[in-house]
C-alpha cells in the first residue's frame, strides 16, 4: 500500500523526502479508515499533494536568487556611483541588466537572510544568471568591477532577469 502512494506521489514535482513522508501518513489514514473507522473517508494522494512543495520551490539555490534580487531592487540606491559630497554606503553598481554586487556584501547579505552563498552562486553560474570573467575556466565566481571610480574590486556579477509572464501571472490575486 505504501509503495503505492509513493509511486504516485512521485509521479508528482514534489521531493522525494515529502512524497515518502506523505505515502506514510496516507497508509495509517487508509488503515485507521479501514480498521477502525470503517466510513471510506480516508485521505488521498490528491488531497494530500496541494500541501506538497514542489523541487522548484525547495532549490535553495533559485531561492537565494530571488532573495537577491529582491535585495538589489530594495538597495538599488546603493548600487550607483555616488555624487561628491555623497559619502552613503556603496554595494556596487547596476549596468544595464547586471547587478555587480561587491564579493563580501553579497556573501553577508546572502548569510544574513540564512542562505548559503557558495550553492546559489552555483545555481546562477549553472542557470546563466551570472556574468563570469572572460577565459575564466576557474570555480571562480567574481568579476573584476570598477565600482564608485575606486580600482578595481571583486564584485559578484547576477543577471538580473524580468520574471517570466507565468511566473507573474501566479503572483497576481485575480485572472486578466
Amino acid at each position: 500500500m505504501y509503495d503505492g502512494f509513493f509511486k504516485q506521489l512521485c509521479e508528482s514535482e514534489s521531493t522525494e523526502k515529502q512524497a515518502m513522508a506523505a505515502a506514510c501518513i496516507l497508509t495509517a489514514d487508509k488503515l485507521a479508515t479501514d480498521w477502525i473507522f470503517q466510513d471510506g473517508q480516508n485521505l488521498t494522494v490528491k488531497e494530500i499533494g496541494h500541501f506538497l512543495v514542489t523541487k522548484d520551490e525547495v532549490n535553495v539555490g533559485k531561492r537565494g536568487y530571488a532573495y537577491i534580487c529582491d535585495w538589489v531592487a530594495q538597495n538599488a540606491n546603493k548600487m550607483r556611483t555616488h555624487a561628491d559630497g555623497d559619502f552613503g554606503d556603496v554595494y556596487g553598481v547596476i549596468e544595464q541588466d547586471t547587478a555587480y554586487i561587491i564579493a563580501t556584501i553579497f556573501d553577508n547579505v546572502c548569510k544574513d537572510a540564512g542562505y548559503d552563498p557558495k550553492p546559489i552562486k552555483a545555481w546562477m553560474r549553472k542557470n546563466g544568471k551570472m556574468k563570469l570573467q572572460e577565459n575564466d575556466a576557474s570555480r571562480r565566481y567574481t568579476v573584476q568591477k570598477k565600482v564608485n571610480g575606486l580600482s578595481k574590486v571583486r564584485c559578484v556579477a547576477v543577471i538580473m532577469d524580468s520574471f517570466d509572464d507565468d511566473l507573474a501571472k501566479e503572483d497576481l490575486p485575480f485572472d486578466n
